[in-house]
């Protein structure tokens, strides 16, 4: 049988990127994915906590995620989720769980990034909803 390794994530980046280049030269991007997760406690009081996810993406997502990602970024992640393992400096043998990335997508943007493209911090990002009057409708 096949077996199925999907991950789907969406949150935001809890640190910048980081960049590696493997010997044969290809770039590797690591990132941090915080997904916030909520429940309601036995006595009724909602409790928020964050799970941190390593992410791993190549060659030119890898590019991409490091001219456009930066810490707190929202991204969507699709990948699979792998284990694997390496020698420390110490010589002892560690195991680490990520997730290499099919896709990364980049959502909404930074103010930064707003404000390097001229745009006025006042006016609505594309991700706010403005009311339109129906005569201001083109169609």
């Amino acid at each position: 049988m096949q077996g199925i390794n999907t991950v789907l994530l969406a949150g935001n980046l809890a640190r910048d990127p980081e960049l590696f280049r493997t010997q044969g030269g290809k770039s590797r991007v690591k990132i941090t994915v915080a997904v916030e997760n909520s429940y309601r406690t036995n006595d009724g009081k909602i409790k928020k906590e964050a799970s941190f996810f390593y992410v791993v993406a190549w060659e030119n997502q890898a590019d991409a995620c490091m001219k456009y990602l930066k810490k707190g970024r929202p991204v969507f992640v699709e990948g699979r989720l792998n284990v694997r393992s390496y020698d420390s400096p110490e010589g002892k043998k560690k195991w680490i769980t990520e997730i290499n990335a099919h896709s990364v997508k980049f959502l909404g943007y930074s103010n930064e990034r707003e404000k390097s493209f001229g745009e006025d911090s006042s006016s609505p990002s594309s991700n706010e909803v403005t009311d339109i009057e129906n005569d201001q409708i083109p169609f």
